[in-house]
């Protein structure tokens, strides 16, 4: 690369939540960080939006986006010299929060219903079907979009993806696919003659009802090669072989897919050298780390802070986590972020560098790859208990192929608790034993 490619990471603003009263200090605060940290380092070149912008995906929230996004882009045009850099690029993916839901004892409810069984049952000839009617889809072409069943639930944030990212990302990239699938792309761009691609993954879309969806998420092969796109006999993948750099964005972090889909996602989507950094946000904490498997390559991920958390409103328990971050990858390929918190400084909060992460370099900024030699991180009892709990829940049932509980053509076998099917051993000796011996 000929110079610093540098970026803003922005998630989980959560427009239009409750209690956004201490909303309008935070942005203050917000304002004088940006800024001073543009004053400083430039104008980034990205900004990347990882999911739940919104708080329940109504036009209304999406227009408190635009509104935030419009003083932000201010913000940065006016903290530098005119002339001297281009507006940065805006790129964003959903959010569980970006999303309607349906009304699930309404009419809507069947039509969902197959989510449920996607990822935990693959050999249901509904998730079959349902998995059929999703990756065998053609790229919409140019202003027409691709019916799907996903359409009344991100329809809004498409309309405003097609408005605010998708015009601008079509101006700005040297090359940009749209997948049929809802949300995802993949962009290119030339970068002061640095080529580097940008791939955005769609990871809410099966979490679309309440519920504790840890462990049960999916981001398939499927997904990534349409977010590539597929034309003919080319391979999609062939997008890594033509730019020196690439990040992957998403909401989720990959801790919250089932087993079968951290293993293929690390198999089939991020296969360690294929992406200098993972970049996604929802857990509202800042983190940083890199994984290697079985003394493999690493694999590097980045975690953003909540601009603006809502866990606990309105408890006695509440607490509001508000943090953004910085990166850059260096000319020579060192990925660096700056996590910053806002936390309280003397008699006022701003935001500043997050003391959670403590090897910081004189300029703040955490050094995430490479990271020079790595040593080996076994599991502690927190990672060890999630391990069983997987274990449990994809060992823990009995299927029992030719009894069918459906109606008509299409049957699916009966699934049934191991504990309910397992009838434990008992013995016992006879009194007439006992007094013998």
């Amino acid at each position: 690369m000929t110079r610093i490619v540098q970026w803003l990471h922005i998630s989980d603003l959560h427009l239009g939540c409750e209690g956004r009263g201490l909303w309008w200090q935070t942005e203050n605060d917000f304002e004088r960080s940006v800024r001073e940290v543009v004053r400083e380092i430039g104008t980034p070149d990205f900004i990347f939006l990882t999911g739940d912008m919104t708080n329940s995906g109504t036009e209304d929230q999406f227009k408190l986006v635009d509104g935030f996004l419009d003083k932000l882009l201010n913000w940065i045009a006016e903290s530098v010299l005119p002339n001297k850099q281009a507006d940065p690029v805006l790129l964003a993916v959903p959010g569980n929060h970006d999303f309607v839901r349906p009304e699930l004892d309404g009419p809507d409810a069947l039509r969902y219903q197959a989510l449920d069984s996607y990822e935990e049952d693959r050999d249901n000839p509904y998730a079959k079907i349902l998995a059929k009617s999703l990756w065998t889809g053609k790229p919409a072409k140019k202003h027409q979009a691709t019916k799907t069943i996903f359409d009344p639930l991100f329809g809004n944030y498409q309309h405003w993806f097609e408005k605010r990212i998708k015009s601008q990302l079509e101006d700005r990239a040297q090359h940009v696919h749209f997948s049929h699938f809802p949300c995802d792309f993949a962009a290119e761009f030339d970068v002061d003659g640095s080529n580097l691609a940008v791939v955005g993954l769609n990871s809410a879309w099966l979490q679309y009802k309440a519920g504790d969806f840890e462990r049960k998420l999916t981001v398939p092969m499927e997904q990534f090669h349409a977010a590539l796109g597929l034309g003919g006999v080319e391979n999609p993948l062939q997008l890594f072989d033509r730019n020196e750099r690439a990040l992957l964005i998403m909401h989720h972090p990959p801790t919250w897919f089932s087993i079968r889909a951290r293993q293929s996602f690390n198999e089939d989507v991020y296969t360690p050298e294929r992406f200098s950094l993972c970049l996604f946000g929802h857990q509202h904490e800042g983190r940083a780390e890199s994984v290697l498997m079985s003394g493999g390559r690493p694999r590097y991920y980045f975690q953003a802070p909540s601009l603006f958390g809502v866990e606990h409103y309105g408890t006695s328990r509440e607490r509001r986590s508000m943090g953004y971050a910085w990166g850059q990858v260096t000319v020579d390929g060192v990925v660096r972020v700056r996590p910053l918190m806002r936390v309280s400084q003397g008699d006022a909060p701003s935001f500043g560098d997050d003391p959670s992460f403590a090897e910081k370099d004189e300029n703040g900024y955490v050094h995430i790859a490479p990271v020079g030699p790595i040593t080996p991180v076994y599991f502690d009892s927190a990672d060890l208990k999630g391990y069983l709990e997987d274990l449990q829940a994809e060992t823990g049932f009995v299927k029992i192929s030719g009894i069918g509980s459906g109606a008509g053509k299409v049957k699916s076998a009966s699934r049934y608790p191991i504990e309910h099917l397992y009838t434990p051993l008992r013995s016992r000796i006879a009194m007439s034993e006992v007094q013998n011996s």
